[in-house]
């Protein structure tokens, strides 16, 4: 990250556990994509992370093929509860219709609970 950012670069991590979500916070990411299935993230780490672009439907279908293949104890929820989370946090969370690893729709559907409004 240090590099990155010397260079006058933004630096991304790809985080698909809580535990990697708190490293690439607390390394001073610029970026994170995915969402974690392991764990919601805290209140705490979400007010933390500068940008995000969950891949809420790339992490459906990893959900799918882990719970499956290796019964891990993952679950979609959470990458939802987070995504929610994380919006609630103010952090920026770009959503482009049309960009099928994380349509605006399903972004918007998530975070709907938080303003009372539905936008599916």
């Amino acid at each position: 990250m240090r590099s990155a950012h010397r260079h006058g670069l933004k630096a991304v991590a790809h985080a698909t556990s809580e535990a990697a979500y708190r490293v690439a916070v607390e390394a001073g990411t610029d970026v994170i994509t995915h969402a974690p299935l392991d764990a919601v993230l805290s209140a705490d780490i979400a007010c933390r992370v500068q940008a995000t672009s969950p891949t809420l439907v790339m992490m459906r279908g990893i959900h799918a093929t882990l719970s499956r293949a290796a019964r891990l104890p993952v679950a979609y929820e959470n990458a939802s509860l987070s995504v929610r989370r994380l919006h609630a946090a103010g952090v920026a969370m770009p959503a482009h219709p049309g960009d099928d690893t994380n349509p605006a729709r399903l972004v918007m559907r998530c975070s709907s609970s938080l303003t009372g409004a539905s936008r599916s």
